[in-house]
């Protein structure tokens, strides 16, 4: 069983922002996409029709749904959460790298032994 000890003392704020910006965006997209197949489902079903009229009946008159600006306001906010979440993570990595300049970093220990498996 050999181990090799790995320390982490550094991480590039540049590879951060970079997987940062393409994982919020396509988490970004997937939400986006889900969002938008089950305001399809809902409105086929008449989810959205039988909502407009229940907010009619407890007194919001002319009450409607307006997919445009409701997807306009998805976006908007989508990408300003990928931003805040692309920022935040730099910082952290910013944070991280002078902590462990005190400190030496973050000790991993990576070892080749299959811990499955049983030795015959």
């Amino acid at each position: 069983m050999a181990a090799t000890r790995l320390v982490v003392r550094r991480i590039d704020p540049w590879s951060v922002l970079k997987f940062s910006m393409v994982f919020y965006a396509g988490m970004w997209l997937a939400l986006l996409t889900a969002l938008f197949v089950l305001w399809l489902g809902a409105s086929t079903v008449g989810v959205i029709s039988n909502v407009e009229d229940f907010m009619d009946s407890i007194g919001f008159t002319d009450f409607r749904f307006e997919p445009v600006r409701l997807l306009i306001g998805s976006v908007i906010l989508a990408m300003v959460l990928v931003v805040v979440g692309t920022v935040l993570n730099v910082i952290g990595a910013v944070l991280y790298n002078l902590i462990a300049d005190v400190l030496g970093g973050i000790r991993i220990v990576v070892s080749d032994d299959d811990v499955g498996r049983r030795r015959v």
